[in-house]
């Protein structure tokens, strides 16, 4: 887009391939995103033989038809390509054949002439000479063109075969998604629930064939029986970042055959596959033989995930953990590897009573039964024409901090697995308490001499990254 262009409200940049969709192609693009168009190659132009807004993505190749966007018919170009190919080496052909005959033609008249020289007569070969050259000029632009055509022609084949790899790919998908609706319904007769004792498998959306891949490189593979150790990973950048740039900053900046990890969990909940369980991707040096590498999504130095990414990512390892039968104490986070000098998964994994403390927690809640839906609630008191104002205000900053659950009621508190109690009891009364340590949930009370002395506790928890005082 030019500088002096009008930016358009439908228009979408994408700086990986530094391209603009605009129009109907931004909404399909939108509607479909990159797992089934890939990113845009070219920018919006006009066909020259169809006079049709056309844009190709790595994926597919669309046209704009009377403000409807559909699928270019990329095998028939491909097959026109093709006969044109054929009929230009045809061509090529000719024009050696001819070009070889007039050859042997011109050798026997240099030959006639030299004869004719001697005898004082005039040369007959400059008329052949000349044609001759005008022929090897022919031949010479055949073979351009022919070349040129030859490179469209494997342009559309790659084309075609990157179609037909996404068509293959939700082949794949559909079959997945119909064995797990048959995996539902036979839970559902059953119960609703997983067999006793067993985690139930977390939704897991499997993109291991969309992402980028190194052209050349390739993982090694290995049997399942191989893996004894679950390694976990942040991203060390925002969470809002696409697993799409991860794995290609790990193709093309790191040179690596593909993104390192095996699962990529994201802060609303998403858990992606992106690599199958035998490869031995490089998440982990010197022991990714033996590993398999979980990303949680999100820079981790300096807070922890809040909790509900943390259930999330403690779902997906305790579903592994059963499926592979991978012991508790061999669920480590990167830095906790031999010959790893990390900060992975940041520095509040192992520090303050933060979150590994927390994840194992709820790794034991989702092993011993159903998980406790909620991870950490934050419980004030709350009466008919008065509520905890003053200890809310003290707890803004560790609140912000930790990002728990924070409420007023008592029976979404019995619900978690770690509850704090701000304030004395004459606001949540001591029996309360009890309720909820009869329930299961870890408790601690937060509560100073006064509203000021709440607040300086907790400030100064927030400032120190500890998220309980005694708990652990």
């Amino acid at each position: 887009m030019a500088d002096n262009d009008p930016l358009q409200a439908d228009a979408l940049f994408e700086p990986v391939t530094q391209k603009w969709v605009r129009g109907a192609f931004a909404e399909w693009y939108r509607r479909y995103g990159l797992g089934i168009t890939g990113y845009p190659l070219t920018e919006q132009y006009t066909d020259p033989d169809t006079g049709l807004p056309t844009q190709y993505f790595q994926r597919v190749a669309l046209e704009e038809v009377a403000g409807q966007i559909r699928l270019r018919l990329a095998g028939q170009e491909a097959l026109s390509r093709q006969q044109e190919v054929a009929q230009q080496r045809v061509e090529v052909q000719r024009l050696a054949a001819a070009l070889s005959q007039m050859r042997t033609q011109l050798a026997a008249t240099s030959q006639l002439a030299a004869v004719e020289a001697s005898r004082g007569a005039p040369a007959a070969s400059a008329t052949l000479e000349s044609q001759l050259r005008q022929r090897e000029e022919e031949l010479a632009e055949a073979q351009l063109h022919l070349a040129k055509m030859e490179r469209d022609l494997e342009a559309c084949h790659q084309r075609v075969a990157e179609l037909e790899g996404q068509l293959s790919q939700q082949a794949r998908t559909v079959a997945a998604q119909q064995a797990e609706i048959a995996r539902l319904r036979a839970q559902l007769q059953s119960g609703g629930s997983a067999p006793a004792g067993q985690v139930p498998r977390p939704a897991i959306t499997d993109i291991v064939d969309q992402l980028m891949k190194h052209p050349t490189k390739s993982y090694g593979v290995r049997p399942l029986q191989a893996i004894t150790h679950l390694c976990i990973h942040h991203s060390a950048v925002a969470g809002t970042v696409p697993v799409e740039h991860v794995a290609q900053y790990h193709v093309q900046d790191q040179d690596w055959p593909g993104i390192g990890y095996h699962f990529y969990v994201e802060p609303n909940g998403v858990i992606y596959q992106t690599q199958r369980l035998e490869t031995v991707s490089w998440h982990v040096s010197h022991n990714n033989d033996y590993s398999v590498g979980i990303c949680v999504a999100g820079d981790f130095t300096y807070a922890p995930p809040p909790q509900s990414q943390i259930d999330t990512a403690a779902h997906l390892v305790a579903w592994l953990m059963q499926e592979l039968s991978v012991p508790e104490q061999k669920i480590l986070g990167h830095k906790e590897f031999p010959k790893n000098d990390t900060s992975c998964p940041g520095e509040t994994w192992l520090k303050r009573m933060t979150w590994k403390n927390l994840l194992l927690e709820s790794v034991r809640a989702q092993a011993g039964g159903p998980a406790r839906p909620l991870g950490h609630y934050v419980l004030f008191w709350q009466k008919p024409d008065s509520w905890a104002q003053e200890d809310w205000r003290a707890a803004e900053r560790y609140i912000g901090r930790f990002r728990p659950t924070a409420g007023f009621s008592l029976d979404d508190a019995r619900q978690a697995a770690y509850v704090t109690i701000v304030g004395g009891d004459a606001g949540v009364s001591g029996q309360a308490e009890q309720e909820l340590r009869a329930a299961g949930a870890k408790v601690e009370r937060i509560a100073g001499v006064n509203f000021a002395d709440t607040q300086r506790i907790l400030d100064d928890m927030a400032a120190r990254g500890q998220r309980f005082l005694t708990l652990t």
